[in-house]
């Protein structure tokens, strides 16, 4: 899998989310919505693939971030989008090694 380079060309306003949403262009000319990370936008290039590297706004395996490292937006099945640590809620913290995991603050994960 290659990692894929895009860029933001809107940062839009979603009713039903409490976070803004970016508007994505891929080098292939396709265009996706994502949530917006934190200080995300127009301009701002993005990688998603296994070898993006973990900053702001990429999208990669959880296993290639760092421990420590503020995540936003977890996606539980490849293709299916991010499904926890929604936006209403801080974000969360990749674990240390022998540290308890991330929890939500309802605790259903």
């Amino acid at each position: 899998n290659a990692t894929v380079e895009g860029t933001v060309i809107a940062i839009e306003y979603d009713p039903m989310r409490s976070s803004r949403i970016a508007l994505v262009e891929y080098k292939d000319n396709e265009k996706r919505y994502i949530i917006a990370a934190k200080g995300m936008e127009v301009g701002h290039k993005i990688h998603s693939g296994p070898d993006a590297e973990p900053e702001s706004g990429n999208a990669l395996p959880l296993a290639k971030i760092p421990a420590g490292t503020a995540v936003h937006n977890v996606e539980l099945t490849q293709g299916k989008g991010g499904q926890i640590v929604p936006s209403s809620w801080p974000p969360r913290h990749h674990p240390r090694s022998g540290e308890e995991p991330a929890r939500s603050p309802d605790g259903w994960w």
